[in-house]
């Protein structure tokens, strides 16, 4: 019995060390936090960033958000929360309000997974979602995957239109087609 316990005991702290190792490697320099805003009078760009080890910084998440012309209005508000274990992000939650709008993005960084209007996405499948109709949708909206966007953007780069100049999926949904 007692080598039952120190088995099961071995097991958990081996398992708890790989958690720990795998949560370490996925830090990378240091996260950066989140933003966004309208590039368009029909198109909003959320996304979230991190640092490297220059000044850099790289695209963690982007979503590219489509309604009807000024759908946004000038009221919206963002806000977000951030938890972490021992000073490393293991989730975030980014929010754009905007009139009837709600647009909530969950990051889990042990995960590596994004979860918007109901969806869950791989990030290493796709780090740039398209989400339209936010205006008019429902509950359920459609998204879906512009695929993986990796090029670093500079400091003081406007990370928006860096997207959708660099990403021809994205481009392309923000001016309509």
């Amino acid at each position: 019995m007692f080598q039952q316990f120190v088995h099961r005991r071995a097991a958990t702290t081996f398992r708890l060390a790989l958690a720990l190792l795998a949560l370490c490697v996925g830090c990378k320099a240091g996260y950066v936090g989140a933003g966004g805003g309208p590039v368009s009078d029909r198109v909003v760009v959320l996304y979230a960033r991190e640092s490297s080890e220059s000044d850099t910084a790289h695209l963690v998440y982007a979503v590219v958000v489509r309604g009807q012309p000024g759908w946004y209005g000038s009221g919206a508000s963002s806000g977000g929360r951030a938890e972490s274990w021992f000073g490393f992000l293991t989730r975030s939650t980014q929010t754009y309000t905007t009139g009837t709008v709600r647009i909530e993005i969950t990051y889990s960084r042990l995960q590596g997974t994004l979860q918007v209007a109901g969806h869950t996405v791989k990030l290493s499948e796709g780090n740039v979602l398209l989400v339209d109709s936010v205006d008019t949708g429902g509950n359920r909206l459609p998204v879906r995957s512009a695929g993986r966007f990796d090029l670093p953007v500079a400091p003081g780069q406007a990370i928006g239109p860096f997207i959708l100049a660099h990403n021809a999926a994205a481009g392309a949904f923000a001016t309509g087609a």
